[in-house]
Order: C-alpha cells, then structure tokens, then sequence
C-alpha cells in the first residue's frame, strides 16, 4: 500500500513539473495600419508558448548584446482572424539581451504554418532594459503595453517603454499584416494537456495492473 501511495505522489510530482514548464501565453492585437489585408481597427487573440526549461541552440555574444536561440517541439505560436486559425508546424525562439546604455531587448516567437509561403511571427521589447537578465525564456511579461498607435520598427528604438508586435506574411501571394499586441497573459487552463492526460493515464493503467496482480497472487495462495 504504502508503494502504491509512493508511486501516485510520483506521478503527481511529474506532472506539476511538466505543467510548470510548459508555458502558456494569451495575446490580442489590433491592426492600426491601412492597406493590410485586415482593415484598419481589427482586434484578433492569440497564443504562444514553449518550455521555460529548454535550454539555448546556439548563444551569440556581441559587444552590445547576447543573443540565444532556441528550437523545440514545445515551441508554437498561433492566431485566428477573418473567420481562419493558423498555427506553426515549426517555431523557433530567440533572447536578445541588450547590454546596460544601449538598446532594448527584444523576445520572438517565429514559425511556419506548414503552408506554402506563410509564416507568424510575435516580437515583444522592453525599452527599460529589465525584461531579461539573461539568455533564459521568459516566464512572464509586462501588463502595461504601448497600447499605440502602431509604430514602425525604427520608431520604436529607445522609445523606453514595453511594447509587443505581431506580424502575419504570405510570400507567395505577397500579403500580410502588422499588428500592435494589446495584452499578453498567462493562459488560464483547469483542463490538463494530451500529454498531460497521457501521463497520468498510463502511469493509473501501471498502478492498477499492479494491483490486479497482487489480488491475483492473493486468491490463489
């Protein structure tokens, strides 16, 4: 019995450690811009995510910043708007920590839809330099975003405030759109992950075929 106990606190263990590294993170943007192919004044919601224990590809050092890159499976972004979701088939992202007087630094979030030609892209900055103390992802964001209007990329160097972008192209028919992120917050789920239900399934199914047998063994001594 007392195994029994030891094997669920097991189980139970490994799968807070699982949901605290996963990172989830709701966004909403607002398109600002005419002669996109939204119109003007569109608000649409997002998200993003990746596990906050991943550690760098490949980590670049520079005489302004350090940048570090990342690849996992655990890397997304996704969004829905005019009626469609997109989600990326494959993501990466990157740390730009920008040394104490220079710029700002920067978080991104880049993936490919698996379409031809069509790729999501979320960037957020920190004009204040205290986004990110070092390579690692970060575990959360500020809530008072530039709420616009939307800037172009230069206009926002040394603005010297946080602010979060996310940017929509299809090269192939030569369209897309820009975005001011309005809010980022953590995603909210009483609803364990598939993987998360697979662990906790499998590792039950293990627990109860382990007491079938002992009842066995019971019966016929």
């Amino acid at each position: 019995m007392l195994r029994f106990f030891g094997l669920v606190l097991f189980l139970i263990a490994n799968v807070s450690s699982a949901q605290a590294a996963t990172k989830l993170f709701d966004f909403v943007a607002r398109v600002d811009q005419s002669n996109m192919i939204l119109p003007p004044g569109t608000v649409f919601s997002g998200q993003f995510g990746y596990d906050s224990a991943a550690t760098p590809t490949q980590i670049f050092t520079g005489p302004e910043s350090i940048v570090a890159l990342y690849e996992s499976d655990s890397i997304f972004v996704n969004v829905t708007f005019g009626g469609s979701s997109y989600r990326s088939q494959s993501a990466y992202a990157g740390v730009n920590n920008q040394y104490a007087g220079t710029d700002e630094d920067n978080f991104g979030v880049n993936g490919s839809t698996g379409r031809f030609g069509m790729g999501l892209q979320f960037n957020a900055a920190d004009g204040n330099l205290n986004l990110y103390s070092n390579t690692s992802l970060p575990q959360a964001f500020p809530s008072n975003l530039w709420q616009g209007p939307y800037l172009g990329g230069p206009e926002y160097d040394d603005i010297g405030f946080e602010y979060a972008t996310f940017s929509f192209f299809n090269t192939t028919a030569n369209q897309g759109f820009e975005a001011l992120v309005l809010s980022i917050s953590p995603t909210v789920s009483a609803v364990p992950e598939p993987t998360t239900w697979a662990m906790m399934i499998f590792g039950f199914g293990l627990i109860g075929a382990n007491l079938r047998r002992k009842t066995r063994v019971a019966i016929f001594n």
